[in-house]
């Protein structure tokens, strides 16, 4: 009896389902079964489909005809089109976009390169310049006890083949010193062998001619500085580099005026450049003969070649007289 009664009033909720789309079915503790807009906490809601309540979906329908086109409407405001939006981008196109601070980042970070590789080539330059300033000779000539004369090595290498170059101790006086020094070691000093003095180009036996350069108790000052004299050293270390100082003596009170190498430097540029041209220099020097013999040819062929083009115009032009004159005759 209780059962036929459930089935009586599903019967009557399937019918009022269809007026009622929005209600659902709760179900109680009891079995009764309700059709509430929402089940309440100790209801179960029932699905009608799982039940067998619902029947099967019917068939599709017909295509509706298309309705009437609606009224255009007003134009809009001047100036107020609105921009279209903009297209999304995908992560990955957004990734492999630099950012501008990253830019940033790589020109400071070239910027400090370049600045710290100049300055590193700076200071690679002067360390170096130390160092061969520390190691190259230093000749000076001086007088020494007596009536000599000689040159002292006042850096910290051995000077080799030092010279001192004639100069003038007054006009027309010149002092030579033709035999050179071939070793001085740092802090050493030798006398200079085989002074003699020039005066008109004739050898003058006075020695008198250098108290200008010696040390003297009366200071007599020239009227004109022009005449100090004025000295000329050169001299070259083990490896074969050239140095000179140039300094003035007068009474024994010495001024140096000048030093540094007579040649650049081997490890520079131009010194390298200056060597790869005495090569190239050295090996056109053998074809200097070669070229000069295949000019002189050259010169030979020319003045043969302008005779045979002598001879062939004359010979012409003598034929052309001819031509002429038997013409004239045969017109007689």
């Amino acid at each position: 009896m209780r059962h036929n009664l459930l089935l009586v009033v599903v019967g009557l909720l399937l019918t009022l389902s269809s007026y009622a789309n929005a209600e659902m079915f709760c179900r109680e503790q009891n079995g009764a079964v309700f059709v509430r807009e929402e089940c309440r906490k100790a209801e179960t809601r029932l699905n009608p489909t799982a039940l067998g309540l619902a029947g099967a979906p019917g068939p599709k329908g017909e295509k509706g005809e298309r309705g009437p086109r609606g009224r255009q409407g007003p134009p809009g405001h001047p100036g107020t089109t609105a921009l279209p939006p903009p297209e999304p981008r995908s992560a990955g196109e957004t990734q492999t976009q630099p950012l501008w601070w990253q830019v940033v980042i790589l020109a400071l970070l070239g910027v400090v390169i370049g600045i710290s590789t100049g300055e590193t080539y700076k200071l690679r330059r002067e360390a170096q310049k130390q160092t061969e300033l520390q190691l190259r000779p230093f000749v000076i000539f001086e007088p020494a006890e007596g009536k000599d004369f000689c040159v002292r090595n006042l850096g910290q290498n051995t000077a080799l083949n030092v010279k001192v170059e004639p100069f003038t101790l007054f006009p027309p006086a010149l002092a030579a010193f033709p035999w050179p020094v071939p070793v001085l070691r740092p802090a050493e000093a030798r006398l200079l062998q085989g002074r003699t003095a020039l005066v008109e180009g004739k050898v003058v036996a006075d020695d008198l001619l250098f108290d200008v350069l010696r040390p003297t108790g009366e200071y007599v000052k020239s009227e004109d500085d022009t005449l100090r004299p004025t000295i000329h050293i050169e001299f070259e270390n083990v490896t074969g580099q050239r140095y000179f100082v140039h300094e003035r003596l007068l009474y024994g009170d010495l001024e140096i005026l000048d030093s540094g190498p007579v040649t650049p430097p081997a490890g520079s540029t131009v010194r390298s450049a200056q060597q790869r041209f005495q090569l190239v220099w050295q090996r056109l020097q053998p074809l200097g003969p070669k070229l000069q013999s295949a000019w002189q040819r050259l010169q030979s062929l020319s003045q043969k070649l302008q005779s045979v083009w002598r001879q062939w115009w004359r010979q012409r032009k003598r034929v052309n007289v001819r031509t002429v004159n038997e013409e004239k005759e045969w017109g007689d």
